[in-house]
């Protein structure tokens, strides 16, 4: 298990993404949602939990529940990855739809 210190690194991390994105700060125990977070950081590090953080926020539209990040986060990171994938492939179709365009105007004289 994560020792406590960059657990409440993380607590502190989701408190200032919480603040900038809905402008006020979230009412939770720190001390009772350590072992979430300690565990969230035992599951995929420190930087990879921030970067779940972050993906959360983007994904709501009204003030979320800590509950629901720290219940589902394995979910949002299996979505995170997913929409890196897509990003990445819809950004090699568009290469390559670019380069036929170029070969056929280049064959058709446009």
């Amino acid at each position: 298990m994560a020792a406590a210190k960059p657990a409440f690194g993380l607590i502190d991390f989701y408190v200032k993404e919480y603040e900038k994105k809905y402008g006020v700060r979230p009412a939770m125990n720190r001390f009772k949602r350590q072992w979430h977070f300690a565990a969230m950081i035992d599951d995929y590090g420190f930087e990879e939990a921030k970067n779940i953080i972050q993906y959360f926020f983007t994904t709501c539209r009204r003030a979320p529940k800590i509950e629901d990040l720290l219940y589902n986060y394995e979910d949002l990171k299996e979505m995170r990855d997913a929409e890196i994938l897509d990003i990445e492939h819809r950004k090699k179709v568009r290469e390559q739809t670019r380069r036929m365009v170029e070969e056929w105007e280049q064959t058709h004289g446009e």
